[in-house]
């Protein structure tokens, strides 16, 4: 025991420690038996967190191809938006030209019907067309000469003077009183 305690004691030179070597089995555990033991433990957690916990050496080189990377990959997303947006553009020029075209169409269709209605209306308001039809669906004809009945101007002045009279008696009655056109109407019946 003496031996391996005076091995603990000088060490390896910054060596793993050896193992207590025992002639006999202790038969309690001491002070120096314990505290290798500890040191042993701890050392061993230092180890397993460094492992853990890796460390790296960051060059020029490779913070240049890191940095180079992440350009790259900001580049590929730009140019993917980029492009999405110059085929939504494209989608959206195109559904605007077909909104056109069916315009168009319509356009087309109402402008025939137009064509179709005056066509219609010039027919219809043919003069000769008129006679036509007056005489195929209506029976109607023109009339004869005895039913051609002409004024002249004395005619025409002479009633036009007994239609002013009539009206200027009409304005006169209408001033007179009830009795007074009683009267008047007496006269006219007995004359």
């Amino acid at each position: 025991m003496a031996v391996a305690l005076r091995r603990s004691s000088i060490g390896y030179g910054g060596y793993a420690q050896p193992e207590l070597e025992y002639e006999t089995a202790p038969s309690t555990w001491t002070e120096w038996d314990i505290l290798p033991r500890q040191q042993i433990r701890r050392e061993e957690r230092v180890r397993r967190e460094q492992n853990e916990r890796p460390r790296y050496q960051e060059t020029p080189q490779t913070r240049a191809r890191r940095r180079r990377t992440v350009i790259n990959c900001l580049l590929v997303l730009v140019c993917f938006t980029l492009l999405s947006i110059v085929i939504a553009g494209h989608a959206a020029i195109a559904s605007a030209n077909l909104a056109n075209i069916s315009l168009q169409e319509n356009i087309t269709n109402l402008e025939e019907q137009v064509d179709k209605l005056s066509v219609g209306i010039a027919n219809g308001s043919d003069i000769t067309g008129v006679a036509a039809r007056a005489e195929s669906e209506l029976g109607m004809g023109f009339p004869s000469a005895s039913q051609i009945r002409y004024l002249s101007d004395e005619s025409a002045a002479t009633a036009q003077t007994s239609a002013s009279a009539a009206a200027v008696s009409q304005d006169e009655a209408a001033e007179q009183g009830f009795f007074e056109e009683a009267w008047d109407t007496l006269k006219t019946l007995f004359s």
